[in-house]
């Protein structure tokens, strides 16, 4: 609908995915693109918006290529500042707003952005821009609505740069160009993810790659309406309502927030909550029984997404297949070649598990500073995700893990996910993590946390549930209790935290 017929040639009508809103406000300019409860924007007054921001960075003597970051909670400035710097030709770099002021701090100055916008404003720093709600809206409209760039962008320069992982001081930071948002959202779009006219609620954090590709892009891209919350947490007592209220079609979820729903004790009637299409789950892995259980509670299908910041989306298990098998991320979309490599780099058979590798016209550009780590993440031109999964001979693809938490034992890989479902089968246990910790024999051992539901639960009937269900080889030598997992900023559970306070 916003799309030309192939790829080709949305590649040649836009430079940029800030193009592709300019298309979407002069097909549908009264319908609206984006609201937070309180305010409704339509797209012809975004993309206005987005012109007057353009005007704005002028005023702020940026120029095409300097890196502006973006360290703001979920909001309608968010948005508007992300777009415009598209259109305008500086590079975003957004934040999730959970990050300390510290760490925002060593990364700005790791990249060296000109400006940073914010709503914090307790820092005096001639870079920081502080963006006070309203206000900076009201700043736009006093400004030229009209935009003329310089010079045309080509859509094979970088857009955006995006935290993966890495410390402060060898940051893993991903160069994303306007050509690989625009493939992105083509494939997403040509395998109908979205249907036209939908209302998506966001609820994670705009700072992460997820949010901005199933939400705010796939929104652009659908004509969709974006209902946008500070985040789930913010929400969680009338998540429901907000859902009936606004006929919600789509969420994107990860498992942790899956749970917290599962948990909840209040009823929620099935009719009121008929507009969603499906939840999208994605992030880290989704085990068969909550994904099962949140289905049996709402009555709403969850479909696993499958996508990396390096390559954008590039698979969903299609809602509407009568088949539910666990694990299964569907089948890549068009234009996405996929191979599950062994560890001596042999293509993997059917149903053997490999390291997943992609190749696609959405892959990133490069590392920010680190030539070298990007060239040792492709084989054959293909990228190395650093999961493990499978294929079947019907074309479908699975997920097992992240290959640095599969437990080698013995020689013998392992996954944690299948003794976290024996043990979260318990009537006795909320949540479990369970990895692996060096060996002086086995060269790794198994190790669990659970959160209990009861104080005085007797962990060696755990192990022994374990026992019998996996045999002795796979049953944890050490399960733990805690309170509580932490968590990063889309609520993904850090396993490496829990780790190293362990090993601590």
């Amino acid at each position: 609908m916003i799309f030309y017929n192939n790829l080709e040639k949305n590649l040649k009508k836009f430079e940029t995915f800030a193009d592709v809103l300019e298309k979407t406000s002069l097909k549908f300019p009264k319908k609206i693109f984006i609201s937070d409860g309180k305010r409704d924007i339509s797209y012809e007054e975004m993309n206005i918006l987005v012109n007057q921001c353009c005007n704005f960075f002028y005023h702020l003597n940026l120029k095409r290529n300097d890196v502006i970051s973006i360290y703001l909670k979920n909001s309608i400035e968010f948005v508007i500042i992300y777009l415009a710097s598209m259109r305008f030709g500086t590079i975003v770099n957004p934040f999730p707003a959970s990050l300390s002021i510290n760490e925002v701090v060593k990364r700005i100055n790791f990249i060296k952005s000109k400006k940073i916008f914010l709503d914090k404003n307790h820092i005096r720093n001639k870079k920081f821009y502080f963006i006070k709600e309203s206000f900076f809206l009201k700043k736009l409209k006093n400004l030229d609505k009209n935009f003329i760039l310089n010079k045309k962008k080509k859509y094979n320069e970088i857009s955006c740069l995006y935290y993966s992982s890495g410390t402060t001081n060898n940051p893993k930071i991903i160069e994303y160009t306007h050509k690989s948002i625009i493939a992105t959202q083509y494939l997403m779009c040509k395998k109908k993810f979205s249907k036209p006219f939908s209302n998506h609620l966001c609820i994670l954090p705009m700072g992460h790659t997820s949010a901005l590709r199933y939400s705010v892009k796939q929104c652009v891209s659908s004509a969709s309406k974006l209902i946008i919350a500070e985040s789930f947490w913010k929400i969680k007592k009338n998540f429901w309502q907000i859902i009936k209220k606004n006929k919600i079609n789509f969420f994107q979820t990860v498992p942790s927030i899956l749970f917290s729903l599962i948990q909840e004790k209040r009823k929620i009637k099935k009719d009121d909550l008929k507009s969603l299409r499906f939840v999208g789950c994605g992030s880290s892995y989704l085990s068969d029984k909550i994904k099962k259980k949140f289905q049996k509670k709402f009555n709403v299908k969850v479909s696993n997404l499958y996508g990396l910041s390096e390559v954008g989306a590039t698979h969903y298990d299609y809602v509407d297949r009568k088949e539910n098998k666990p694990n299964c991320i569907g089948k890549p979309f068009d234009f996405v070649d996929v191979k599950f490599f062994k560890n001596n780099m042999r293509e993997a058979k059917y149903f053997e598990i490999g390291e997943i590798a992609i190749k696609t016209p959405g892959t990133f550009k490069s590392y920010f500073k680190n030539k070298k780590l990007y060239k040792k993440s492709f084989y054959k031109k293909y990228f190395l995700t650093g999961d493990y999964g499978f294929r079947d001979k019907k074309g479908f693809h699975y997920y097992i893990d992240r290959k640095k938490n599969i437990i080698i034992k013995g020689g013998v890989n392992i996954e944690p996910e299948e003794i976290n479902e024996i043990l979260n089968s318990s009537n006795l246990v909320k949540n479990t993590v369970t990895f692996g910790i060096p060996d002086p024999f086995y060269g790794e051992e198994i190790v669990s946390f659970i959160i209990p539901k009861i104080n005085n639960i007797n962990l060696e009937n755990l192990k022994i549930k374990c026992a019998k269900e996996l045999g002795i080889f796979k049953m944890p030598k050490i399960i733990k209790k805690c309170k509580s997992f932490p968590t990063g900023p889309s609520g993904k559970i850090l396993i490496r935290k829990i780790k190293e306070n362990f090993t601590a």
